[in-house]
């Protein structure tokens, strides 16, 4: 009797453990590989979860997130490899391409991976383990301040100082084009066209005169006389010969004047002693009197008359008559 029931035992045993088995014996195995464990903020990292299996499972082949936990997902795609002589297995490969935009120590959560064997079967999840990556500082070291290498995924912080530079230069902008448009809208003012120059002679004369007849020498302001008379002599040279008379010394004007064989040893004289009297009086504070005074104008007039240019004589217009003899 005890051995019928100890045998009765033994085969709800065999039983059990027959319908046990096929459940557990073709489970897949998951596994998963990181590049690295140890990155820089804005470096990737890629995630290779990988399913074995005997060929009679289906996976939901559903790409995570676009993150996972701190990581931000890059990239994502399933690979499906067939088995071969040195892989009998069948294996299915998610790739994951992960980035960190902060350091410290973080945790990639696990997945779930939900798969069916065969079609009668009720599905079944598996989770991939937990992996912990650690993430340094972008910085060369946490107390300096000296920046590491760029990173191509890290987003960098904008300075203040350049944000307010950034804004101080669009509001310059701003105020240029506002000005410019007020100056467009403002009505062009008529630029009146310059009076054409008199001849050399008359605007000499005319300024000579001009000069004679104001008030400089009555309010005793002797020199701003003689440099004005000094002015108009040696402008009139300048326009006269196409010279800098006005830049030139009295010696280098003298030179030049000495050099001109159109010019008489009258007119050299004159302005020998034009010169000098108007140097002492602007130089060595001369202060002539009212007869030395009359006699520099006097001379100033006389140097224009004696370079007076010669007028131009109208051609005459002659008409030849041709004389035809008729023989």
């Amino acid at each position: 009797m005890n051995q019928r029931h100890s045998l009765r035992h033994v085969t709800w045993l065999l039983l059990i453990l027959c319908a046990w088995l096929p459940l557990t014996a073709g489970d897949p195995d998951v596994t998963v590989k990181l590049s690295a464990k140890k990155a820089t903020v804005g470096d990737t990292i890629d995630m290779r979860v990988q399913i074995s299996h005997d060929g009679s499972w289906l996976f939901d082949q559903t790409l995570p997130e676009e993150k996972l936990g701190d990581a931000e997902i890059l990239a994502a795609d399933w690979l499906e490899v067939p088995p071969s002589d040195a892989q009998p297995a069948h294996l299915l490969v998610l790739n994951l391409r992960l980035a960190f935009y902060d350091y410290g120590e973080f945790v990639i959560p696990e997945l779930a991976l939900a798969g069916r064997q065969g079609d009668g079967n009720e599905p079944r999840t598996f989770y991939t383990p937990e992996q912990v990556v650690q993430i340094e500082s972008v910085l060369a070291d946490e107390n300096d301040q000296k920046l590491a290498d760029d990173r191509a995924n890290l987003d960098k912080a904008v300075s203040p100082v350049l944000l307010i530079l950034a804004g101080l230069a669009l509001l310059l902008v701003l105020a240029a084009a506002a000005w410019l448009f007020y100056r467009w809208r403002q009505p062009q003012e008529q630029v009146a066209a310059p009076e054409p120059l008199l001849p050399p002679y008359d605007e000499a004369m005319q300024n000579l005169q001009a000069l004679t007849s104001g008030s400089l020498l009555k309010e005793g302001r002797v020199k701003t006389f003689y440099v004005e008379i000094n002015h108009i002599i040696r402008r009139y040279y300048s326009r006269l010969y196409g010279i800098h008379a006005e830049e030139m010394t009295s010696f280098e004007l003298e030179q030049w004047l000495e050099d001109q064989k159109r010019i008489s040893a009258e007119v050299i004289g004159l302005n020998r002693a034009f010169q000098e009297q108007c140097d002492a009086v602007k130089f060595a504070k001369y202060e002539p009197v009212e007869s030395e005074n009359k006699e520099n104008v006097n001379r100033a007039y006389q140097i224009v008359e004696q370079l007076k240019p010669a007028p131009q004589q109208p051609q005459k217009e002659q008409t030849e008559v041709d004389h035809v003899a008729v023989g």
